[in-house]
């Protein structure tokens, strides 16, 4: 059973609740206080838990790690589904965060373990493909079981609850598995662990802002959940889908301008949506937006897991950047949109966003290879 299925059902309920929390939180007319709020909870228990993660994943544990995450995930999702006051969400989205930063973690680990690390282009972009691709399932299928109810969506947590028990523990790790069968030599080059850090803060600023608000925006305007859950689809399946593609285009990586030119296309597409935010103007600039973080968050998992040491350390401060960006983007967005209201705002604080990483990215200095 491919171990990859796991992490596509994971994203999947992840994301089907994540929707729902802060849709409902729209329907509700939460204040942008509160929704931001919601929307950084999940980052607060992320932060703490990656920074204890990187230090006690290993072969041996990430196994365990990964069945006692799912447990506690598939059980906060449930509570969140049943509970509708704001307290008790913050909460379980901060112990829900916790969980999952120990589960990717754990899961990375568990598939460098498992896999040639000949592979790992092959193997981080099947990673990235399946995790956009729950993702991407996700938005889709919670505009349309929204509506379903607690109960409906509850069964379904505990289904895909035991898949994912199942298809992890169905996974062995033999001896031969997890040392080298081809030769490789790790990138020694922390210039570019550097550019990978920087660029999952920056995307993953954006596509937290943009998954926190524009459901709330969404419902506030009348937006079905239907229609509001197809741009974030498109995001998300492009950002899978293109990875598979990258993963054939190793020159892209460990190149320095290629970096740059992808974050000036993220900026021309952010800088569109802020001029232009209509329904179409998202439908094709979400799409693009897939394809500017599939290289930047591939970058970044590449880059962490091909360094010539502390693999996963690398991995943890990936996590813990994608929790503290989750706060900082969602609150910083928040924040500018009470002082610039707009159906643009959104998008330009988005555009700053990927304008600061282009500058730390043309200011650090390239170090040679060790």
């Amino acid at each position: 059973m491919n171990i990859f299925l796991a992490t596509f059902l994971t994203d999947l309920i992840l994301f089907i609740v994540g929707f729902f929390v802060m849709y409902r939180a729209g329907e509700n007319n939460f204040s942008n206080l509160f929704c931001m709020l919601l929307g950084i909870a999940n980052g607060f228990g992320y932060i703490a838990a990656s920074l204890i993660s990187g230090k006690i994943v290993n072969q041996k544990t990430s196994k365990p790690i990964l069945i006692i995450s799912t447990i506690v995930t598939v059980a906060s999702c449930i509570a969140l589904l049943c509970l509708k006051d704001f307290l008790s969400n913050f909460l379980l989205l901060v112990l829900m965060g916790a969980s999952t930063s120990f589960y990717f973690n754990a899961f990375q680990s568990f598939i460098r373990n498992t896999s040639s690390r000949g592979e790992i282009f092959k193997t981080m972009s099947t990673y990235t493909f399946t995790w956009n691709s729950g993702i991407a399932l996700g938005f889709l299928s919670s505009g349309s079981l929204y509506r379903a109810g607690p109960v409906a969506l509850s069964v379904l947590m505990v289904i895909c609850g035991i898949a994912i028990m199942g298809i992890i523990n169905a996974r062995r790790v033999s001896a031969e598995t997890a040392v080298d069968n081809e030769a490789h030599s790790f990138n020694a080059n922390p210039f570019y662990l550097w550019v990978g850090w920087i660029m999952i803060f920056s995307v993953n600023s954006v596509e937290r802002s943009i998954q926190t608000f524009f459901p709330v925006i969404s419902a506030q305007n009348n937006l079905s959940p239907f229609l509001s859950g197809i741009p974030l689809f498109l995001l998300m399946a492009a950002q899978g889908t293109f990875s598979l593609y990258l993963a054939k285009k190793k020159n892209l990586f460990y190149n320095k301008k290629a970096a740059l030119l992808i974050n000036l296309s993220g900026l021309l597409i952010f800088t569109a949506l802020w001029l232009y935010p209509s329904y179409i103007t998202y439908l094709v600039c979400f799409f693009l937006t897939g394809l500017y973080g599939s290289f930047c968050y591939m970058s970044a998992v590449v880059y962490a897991n091909n360094h010539h040491e502390n693999r996963s350390h690398n991995v943890g401060i990936n996590e813990t950047l994608v929790g503290i960006s989750g706060i900082t983007g969602v609150a910083m967005s928040s924040f500018f949109m009470e002082y610039f209201p707009g159906a643009g705002s959104l998008y330009l604080i988005c555009a700053l966003y990927i304008v600061a990483a282009i500058v730390y990215i043309s200011l650090i200095p390239e170090h040679k290879k060790a």
